[in-house]
């Protein structure tokens, strides 16, 4: 793992001067938006000037907070593309790009952009998931599978939105059936 400081924070870097619950919380949504684009480390014990400030407290604690808080709120699931760690007085949090799937933490798509972690818009999502895969196809005669990863579906007559994981559907006879919209019943598309 690389625990070199960059010069200044970037599109793969973020510095929190201290852990706390505030900084912790832009942290998560840094973390799912380095999942989202192309990975990063985030780093506590150094702040917005570059200069190194040692932690002290539990780091035990510190790193079963963030697992917690990941888990709870993290979706899909993403525990297996990011590694907390402790080196020189200071917390690492490792991220690995996943481009198979879309992200949300706390129900928000966020994505990198040069130093800035921000939320994504409908069509911004839109966008995110045309570099995710979707697709259906007869397994055997009258079988069939659909596979998606990352899909944003909006309803069009109550404009519900949301964004799943990775799904896969198998029906019999005809192709599996698009989801419907819990608040209004109407088909779920993926469609602007």
């Amino acid at each position: 793992m690389d625990y070199s400081i960059s010069d200044s924070e970037n599109e793969r870097e973020e510095w929190k001067e201290v852990f706390n619950e505030t900084l912790l919380e832009e942290a998560l949504q840094t973390l799912c938006a380095f999942l989202n684009s192309y990975g990063g480390k985030i780093i506590f014990g150094v702040d917005k000037d570059g200069v190194i400030q040692k932690l002290s407290g539990d780091f035990d604690k510190m790193q079963q907070k963030i697992f917690n808080k990941t888990k709870s709120h993290i979706k899909p699931p993403a525990y297996e593309f990011f590694n907390v760690s402790v080196y020189d007085d200071r917390l690492y949090i490792f991220v690995k790009q996943n481009t198979s799937k879309i992200y949300q933490y706390k129900g928000v798509i966020y994505k990198r952009t040069g130093s800035s972690t921000h939320s994504l818009t409908f069509n911004e999502a839109k966008k995110l998931e045309e570099q995710r895969k979707d697709y259906t196809s007869e397994i055997t005669p009258g079988i069939f599978k659909r596979i998606t990863q990352g899909e944003v579906l909006r309803c069009e007559n109550c404009g519900y939105s949301e964004v799943s994981g990775v799904s896969i559907s198998i029906s019999s006879g005809n192709p599996p059936r698009r989801k419907k919209c819990p608040k209004c019943g109407n088909i779920l598309t993926s469609n602007l």
